[in-house]
């Protein structure tokens, strides 16, 4: 029974019965024949519903239940049903037959009262005949046979019904009260008329109020409400007068407002003008017609524009809008999106023409990037000048926006340029990276070296893919060029490792016996010089009796000496004339001259000299002959 409504209740001392409001029973307690709750004999600790599938109650609307040891229900068709205990014919259809399951007491074929007979309809109903106050039989024929009830039906000396039945509106409260008159008939039966008892209802109502007296009090304004009044005395009441049909004075006095957007389906957008729907009503709710002309729009946001039942909404946000009439007001809650026309002015005389985006968001998504030859934007900003309200992606458009239209200049800077080295001293030949880095939009850094023009002053240097490469020794002066920036930086070249020497004599030649000063420079591959390590060099000679100290050499024997310079994995030589040492002086004033007839005195001794001579001179050319002969090997 969860969740159902109950509307009636039927009890006995063992079995409880109960009816929800859709038409279902349900049953429980004390089960000891089989009847109908679920086809079973048991006993119900809970409510269990009376299946009615595959009988004759399937399809009904159950409005009121009997229980105990038969069951008795009452369809809202006005049929009734049986079933259960019947030893006293207490089902109803002529037998004493125990029925487990639900039935149809036996149709009746026709009434009479007092012998009158009573028109049925199809469901088996009709009106009692007229007859004069007393006590009659009720005759019945069903399935074949009549049965008499004697004094079955009991006609009272009531009254006539009341006549000329008539309803208005109280002139003292015409929203809420109703006046009934009526004329009492002539014929008021065996006693006097001690009563007319009032019944209304509303138009369309099932349920009779009844009415304390003939002002009827608490209706409602503008409703159409029915009235009935009978003729009352000791034997009863009458049947009811003909209705009295009466609208009461409908209530104009506008109480409340209901604002709605006439097209709740459509977005409102900042910009939009939207359309409100305004309905008033009394206190009771009931509808008064609101004039358009009549109706002030208020916003809570100052911008928006009210005019009759249309508003335009110039930003973007939540909004209440009150309308008003007189003194009676409605709200309504409106969130308008946003919508913004962003206008884009790059803001240099050389500049395209300002372009425009719609923007339906709270803030920009993103910054346009403009470039200018020679410049990089640092930001937009609200002015001209730069001395408005900068603008990012996470500035609210509604605080800088002139209602949905927003004009964003830009800021600019002058590039700038910064070169920078791998490494600022490098030996000839050995290349050092360059990077050039530039200014870029909105405060970042960029690598522009890809597009940027190197050059060296001097004109010694190679640029290539970012790097940079000189074989000239000494400090040269790099510079870069990138729209219209200019930037240098130094880069100091060293000789690379010794490639050649250079081995210099004080002189070419030589006094035997005397001795040269030797100068030694290195060159690397590129032919820089390179100065020599004393410690690392090493003078020798093809003379072995020449002697090295430092860079000098004496020479103490006569013919052409080579001088060689190593320096590490690296020669080079010198070939230095030493001249044989000088024969004695002549006396001056004598004259060479071959002898002439000289006479051989001491002749033996003057042989033996002779002989000595020629043998020494042949001995040195010999020597000089060998001299040369190692030297050319050499």
């Amino acid at each position: 029974m969860a969740g159902k409504t109950i509307v009636h209740i039927g009890a006995s001392g063992h079995t409880m019965g109960a009816v929800a409001s859709d038409g279902s029973v349900f049953g429980w307690g004390s089960n000891p024949t089989t009847d109908y709750y679920e086809g079973e004999s048991a006993m119900w600790k809970v409510p269990v519903l009376v299946n009615t599938a595959g009988t004759s109650l399937e399809g009904k609307h159950i409005t009121q239940f009997r229980t105990g040891l038969h069951r008795l229900v009452l369809a809202s068709d006005g049929s009734m049903y049986t079933w259960g205990y019947n030893a006293s014919y207490q089902l109803g259809n002529g037998t004493k037959v125990f029925s487990p399951t639900p039935s149809s007491p036996m149709s009746v074929a026709s009434y009479a009262f007092d012998g009158v007979p009573v028109a049925l309809d199809a469901e088996r109903r009709g009106t009692v005949p007229a007859h004069a106050p007393g006590v009659v039989d009720v005759t019945a024929t069903f399935e074949g046979r009549t049965e008499t009830v004697v004094g079955g039906y009991t006609y009272q000396d009531v009254p006539d019904a009341p006549t000329e039945l008539t309803a208005v509106p109280s002139a003292g409260s015409p929203q809420t009260s109703i006046d009934v008159t009526w004329n009492n008939p002539a014929y008021t039966g065996r006693s006097a008329i001690t009563g007319n008892p009032i019944k209304y209802r509303k138009a369309g109502d099932l349920e009779w109020s009844e009415a304390a007296d003939s002002q009827i009090d608490g209706l409602l304004p503008g409703r159409t409400y029915e009235v009935v009044v009978h003729s009352q005395n000791s034997f009863g009441l009458s049947v009811a007068s003909e209705t009295a049909s009466v609208t009461t004075t409908p209530d104009v006095t506008l109480a409340m407002l209901t604002v709605s957007l006439s097209d709740p389906l459509t977005p409102v957008v900042q910009g939009d003008t939207a359309q409100f729907t305004v309905t008033g009503a009394n206190t009771y709710g009931d509808p008064l017609p609101v004039a358009p002309e009549d109706v002030e729009l208020r916003s809570t946001v100052g911008r928006d524009v009210g005019t009759g039942t249309s508003m335009a909404f110039d930003t973007a946000g939540t909004r209440t809008v009150t309308a008003t009439v007189g003194s009676v007001s409605g709200t309504v809650e409106v969130t308008a999106s946003p919508r913004y026309i962003v206008t884009w002015d790059e803001n240099w005389p050389d500049a395209d023409a300002p372009s425009s985006d719609t923007v339906s968001a709270d803030t920009l998504v993103e910054l346009p990037d403009p470039s200018a030859a020679g410049w990089v934007i640092t930001g937009w900003n609200t002015a001209a000048q730069g001395d408005g309200t900068p603008v990012t992606t996470s500035t609210p458009l509604a605080d800088i926006a002139d209602g949905p239209n927003v004009t964003l200049y830009a800021r600019w800077e002058r590039r700038t340029l910064e070169l920078s080295l791998s490494k600022d001293r490098v030996a000839a030949g050995e290349a050092a990276t360059i990077t050039a880095t530039a200014n870029g939009s909105f405060g970042t850094t960029t690598d522009a070296t890809a597009e940027t023009e190197f050059s060296s002053l001097d004109d010694v240097a190679t640029f290539t893919d970012g790097s940079v490469v000189s074989t000239t020794a000494g400090a040269h002066v790099l510079e870069g060029v990138f729209d219209g920036a200019v930037a240098r930086t130094t880069v100091t070249v060293g000789p690379s490792s010794v490639d050649s020497l250079t081995l210099t004599p004080s002189a070419t030649t030589v006094d035997q016996g005397g001795s040269l000063t030797f100068t030694a420079v290195g060159h690397d591959e590129y032919g820089n010089s390179i100065e020599l390590d004393p410690a690392q060099a090493k003078l020798t000679s093809d003379v072995d009796t020449d002697v090295a100290t430092g860079m000098t050499m004496r020479f103490p024997s006569a013919s052409r000496h080579v001088v060689t310079l190593t320096y590490g994995d690296v020669k080079t030589s010198v070939t230095i004339e030493v001249r044989p040492g000088k024969t004695a002086s002549k006396p001056q004033g004598l004259v060479a001259s071959k002898p002439q007839g000289l006479v051989a005195t001491g002749g033996t001794a003057a042989v033996a000299l002779g002989s000595t001579a020629v043998a020494l001179l042949l001995l040195g050319c010999v020597l000089l002959l060998r001299r040369r002969i190692r030297r050319d090997a050499h």
